[in-house]
């Protein structure tokens, strides 16, 4: 799904529509800075004219529905979204966007998918399908997919790339270097920790400051800096740049360096960790934490459900509620700490906040 990263979407089956019309300047810009999509819409097209089942596997907001959309337009095939629960109807040859929602991982989830695979070699026409990227790679241990499918992947972009889409999105923003600090490479740390008699205290602990490094590379050349950092975070990916991007500078910044860009989560934890320092200072740390805070791990269950909405990218409530036990309190969590947002039926990946997602559910090793 590629919709426009910096938004959330609405329209048709709550859960099942994409969000909103595609950034089209995100892509425009991209096809014109080099067009680092046309390999992966090359060998979608050569292979579906031979005849083979392609599929376009790419991470989530990467390109993979722009991919598709032009392969749809060289072959003249026509397109079919994928719904939750729902066998496709594969009437000749065609486009399947997000088949990954063929499946659910539930009790008889996967009956639709099954049935797209019994028909594969059977399509009379060009059959081209798209799938999330952590989807395909669970479905590769639960179905062997990729006997089905010849697998095309969307390509990710490099700095370069990355600069020009930052030139073209904001024309008139300057870059400097990171803001001067006190701190030098050793810095101490306070951590809780278990000791003999007292239980649990918070004592000193010194750390070495590893970004000191990179905020002297920065202080020399702002700009690459902040093009490395975006590029490094997104993981290429340029609609999690986007979205990156959008959310950390305001229409009104004329000025960017390298720690302005931080992704939801990582707010989330600062502002978390401002408000324990300041009750710290202020000597209320046994006062409670505040209603908005969520300042626990996110446990095995946690990292489960937050790997549903990774590999879904939007999907109705009631998918999540069928695989995880006390879904909603779960949502809230994940909602509260940046990873998503949910309305009364629909939970939908932030994009901005897919690194961090990514990061959590590899982790904790959920497949």
């Amino acid at each position: 799904m590629d919709a426009d990263p910096t938004s959330s979407g609405a329209g048709g089956p709550e859960g099942d529509s994409p969000p909103r019309l595609p950034d089209e300047g995100l892509w425009t810009t991209l096809e014109a800075v080099g067009d680092p999509l046309a390999p992966a819409v090359d060998a979608a097209v050569e292979l579906a004219g031979a005849g083979v089942p392609v599929a376009v596997v790419g991470a989530p907001f990467g390109g993979r529905r722009r991919v598709l959309d032009r392969v749809a337009d060289r072959l003249d095939l026509p397109r079919e979204e994928s719904t939750f629960g729902e066998r496709p109807s594969l009437d000749g040859g065609m486009v399947v966007t997000d088949a990954h929602r063929l499946h659910r991982r539930s009790v008889g989830g996967f009956e639709p998918l099954d049935a797209l695979l019994d028909r594969v070699g059977h399509v009379d026409g060009p059959l081209v399908t798209g799938w999330n990227r952590h989807a395909w790679s669970y479905l590769i241990h639960a179905r062997e997919i990729h006997e089905a499918f010849e697998a095309v992947a969307v390509p990710s972009v490099g700095r370069e790339t990355m600069g020009a889409l930052v030139e073209g999105w904001s024309p008139s923003v300057t870059f400097r270097a990171p803001p001067e600090t006190a701190s030098g490479l050793l810095q101490v740390d306070r951590q809780s920790v278990s000791l003999p008699l007292l239980g649990r205290q918070e004592v000193p602990v010194p750390t070495v400051d590893l970004s000191a490094f990179g905020r002297r590379e920065a202080a020399a050349d702002p700009e690459a800096a902040v093009i490395r950092r975006l590029t490094d975070i997104a993981n290429g990916n340029p609609g999690v740049a986007r979205a990156l991007w959008v959310h950390c500078t305001a229409a009104e910044h004329v000025a960017v360096d390298p720690t302005d860009l931080l992704t939801p989560v990582e707010r989330a934890d600062e502002r978390a960790r401002e408000r324990e320092r300041t009750r710290r200072e202020h000597g209320t740390e046994g006062a409670g934490t505040p209603a908005d805070a969520d300042t626990t791990a996110l446990d095995q269950r946690a990292a489960f459900c937050c790997r549903l909405v990774l590999a879904g990218e939007r999907l109705p409530r009631d998918v999540v509620r069928e695989s995880v036990a006390d879904a909603d309190r779960l949502l809230a969590r994940l909602e509260r700490r940046g990873y998503l947002t949910t309305t009364e039926g629909t939970v939908e990946l932030r994009p901005a906040a897919v690194p961090d997602a990514v990061t959590l559910t590899d982790r904790r090793r959920i497949p």
